[in-house]
């Protein structure tokens, strides 16, 4: 996201919009008010996100040992300031650390609480970090208020500095600035190896370093949970700050297991009017050493057992011939489900699908009647998957070691869906969504446009069989070749900007990759749609520029730019223009309005510099270069000519 400072307003720019946000912290708004449209609600652990997904505490007499060893360290006010609780999938880290949140803000000990989830993105934003742990903070700290509130006063545009300028004007000042608490308050970080670790612009051990020195500042300590990827390991390794590791493996399970699961099969036996011997305790030994102390196999057994639309006691039998471990557990209940009507369909949709297309748009990308559909096909899976009662939300899974299971298929053989024909049935529905250009589909269409190369890559990645590829994507790709340049307009427009052009790039490479030798044909097409995209997206250096204000439109302080980057087409006219010192040596900044309109662009060594009123222009120019308001100045800066 690019922003545009004037005064206390910040304007931001980004895909195919223009939103403002006023910064002001001024007696008629509070923080919270001020920080609102900054902050990501859904990381606290007592979101009504997380609440969705089934959030859970630790029942009554079970993880007394490891809560306690937690408790222990929070309390010490000499022992390590940092702890990481680590497990494997399933164990109950989330839980735990969910139950400590809890415990401490009810004594009002909880500073900041951040829960990452592999199921929502959208908590991988780092941009957002900083102010959600200052809203969450003054929530339970209000004598940080007033000096957050003159932090944001002092500096408008402070969302826009670096992480650590953030931290240290908005977290670690005011908290200097207020009384000490009398004894240390807990921050939480929940699923470290949740974190997207694409995100170049924001890395995990970037994130973990700035807390751990915060605390040399800060009378907080840091409890950090995680499964024990290899990297993380390093990255703690590396710590300078001493930390307590837990391991939950020191923490036996099974009794806390079979106790969890003692309670929760006699309330099913309660509400289903069940014998009174149900279930036999050999039953819940067998199930207590099946799950190995994985409390997320016990919870699943649950749900399973527990399925309205079937008898318990059957589904108690089908638990029971799981092996340990929760790959056995999921092809239990994968198999008992895969009888529905479009099972295989929707299940590979739900994996393979990008970006988490609401449940009202499945129908049109995987050619069925209608949202029933998707239900119906899901009906066994409750127990593994969340379905949401709006259509307009997302299925997701209750727990991420399934995606792991459900994207890996050598671990189940593919006995549910087939990776590569999943992948090439979304792909052949993409093509027909775009022949058929109908806006009464415009989400589906906006899909097919921005992911086809996607599903072209995932098809041949699951496939080495080289008669399928020639049977099957071969005449797809033949279609997209011969058609291409009909929509190759509407293709660019469909992204969301920059990143996006680089995305679909990306795609096309790893296509070209994947097919190799397979298909002389296949490489051909797909050279030939890359080298398509790569007129506008090789342009790895273009960035477009304009202000309202003509002083500040080629200023020195970069910050002050409005970036419109986009591939949206040209609509609307532009009536000034300035030159920039920066592209004309030692010529001071100058504007002036238009007289007459230009229509052509000019180029100035390896810069681009776009003279308008401008007419759309030809392509491929009209891929990337935008305008939304009349008043804007623009340039296109730092762009080889591509001829």
């Amino acid at each position: 996201m690019d922003v545009r400072v004037s005064g206390n307003e910040i304007s931001h720019i980004g895909g195919n919009f223009l939103s403002n946000n006023t910064i002001n912290a001024g007696p008629s708004r509070s923080l919270f008010d001020t920080l609102q449209g900054q902050v990501n609600l859904d990381v606290a652990y007592d979101s009504s996100e997380r609440q969705d997904e089934g959030l859970s505490v630790c029942k009554e007499d079970t993880r007394k040992a490891v809560l306690g060893a937690i408790e222990n360290w929070a309390q010490m006010k000499d022992g390590p300031p940092v702890c990481w609780l680590y497990g494997p999938a399933g164990a109950g880290k989330s839980t735990i650390a969910h139950t400590i949140a809890q415990r401490y803000d009810e004594q009002k000990k909880l500073a900041f609480s951040y829960f990452f989830s592999r199921r929502n993105r959208g908590r991988d934003d780092m941009a957002k970090f900083v102010a959600t742990f200052a809203y969450q903070l003054a929530r339970v700290l209000p004598s940080v208020q007033q000096s957050m509130q003159d932090a944001l006063a002092k500096d408008p545009a402070i969302f826009m500095r670096v992480r650590e300028t953030q931290f240290k004007d908005l977290i670690i000042q005011p908290v200097h600035n207020t009384t000490t608490p009398d004894s240390p308050m807990i921050i939480i970080i929940d699923g470290l190896d949740e974190y997207d670790q694409d995100d170049e612009k924001f890395l995990l051990k970037d994130l973990i370093q700035l807390l751990v020195d915060s605390l040399s500042e800060l009378p907080f300590r840091l409890l950090f949970t995680s499964r024990p990827e290899k990297y993380l390991q390093a990255i703690f390794k590396q710590l300078s700050t001493p930390h307590c590791p837990v391991a939950l493996h020191d923490f036996p399970a099974l009794d806390d297991v079979f106790n969890y699961l003692r309670l929760e099969l006699e309330r099913v036996r309660e509400r289903r009017d069940l014998p009174r011997d149900w279930p036999p305790q050999d039953n819940l030994q067998r199930l207590a050493e099946t799950s190995e102390g994985i409390f997320y196999y016990a919870s699943t057994v649950i749900k399973f057992v527990d399925d309205e639309y079937d008898n318990p006691q059957r589904k108690l039998q089908i638990a029971l011939q799981a092996n340990t471990g929760l790959d056995s557990l999921f092809e239990q209940v994968l198999d008992d489900a895969k009888g529905c009507h479009h099972f295989s369909d929707v299940l590979g949709a739900i994996v393979f699908l990008r970006d988490n297309p609401p449940i009202s748009m499945l129908p049109h990308l995987l050619l069925l009647d209608a949202v029933m559909d998707v239900r119906v096909a899901l009906r066994g899976c409750s127990s593994i998957l969340l379905v949401p009662d709006s259509d307009e939300d997302y299925i997701r899974p209750y727990h991420a070691s399934l995606l792991d299971f459900l994207a890996n298929p050598r671990r189940w053989n593919e006995v549910f869906y087939n990776p590569a024909k999943c992948n090439t049935a979304i792909l052949r529905r993409c093509m027909n969504l775009i022949a058929a250009d109908s806006m009464s589909d415009a989400d589906a269409l906006r899909y097919a446009y921005q992911n086809w190369p996607y599903h072209i890559h995932m098809a041949l990645f699951y496939t080495n069989d080289v008669d399928y590829i020639e049977s099957n994507l071969k005449p797809i790709m033949k279609e997209i070749s011969m058609d291409m340049f009909r929509w190759f307009k509407k293709w660019m427009v469909s992204l969301d900007g920059y990143e996006q052009v680089k995305q679909v790039h990306k795609d096309l490479h790893s296509a070209i990759t994947c097919v190799t030798e397979r298909s002389v044909y296949l490489v051909r097409a797909l050279k030939q749609a890359f080298t398509a995209v790569d007129k506008v997206g090789a342009l790895s250096h273009l960035k477009l520029w304009g202000s309202h204000d003509p002083v500040t439109a080629f200023s020195p302080a970069v910050c002050m730019w409005l970036c419109l980057q986009s591939t949206d087409p040209l609509t609307d006219s532009i009536t000034t223009f300035a030159f920039s010192q920066f592209y004309v040596c030692d010529v001071p900044a100058k504007w002036r309005p238009l007289t007459d309109p230009i229509t052509a662009f000019t180029f100035l060594q390896r810069y681009v510099i776009v003279l308008a009123k401008c007419r759309p222009l030809a392509y491929p120019i009209t891929a990337f270069a935008p305008s939304y308001r009349e008043e804007y100045v623009i340039v296109l800066a730092e762009c080889r000519p591509h001829y």
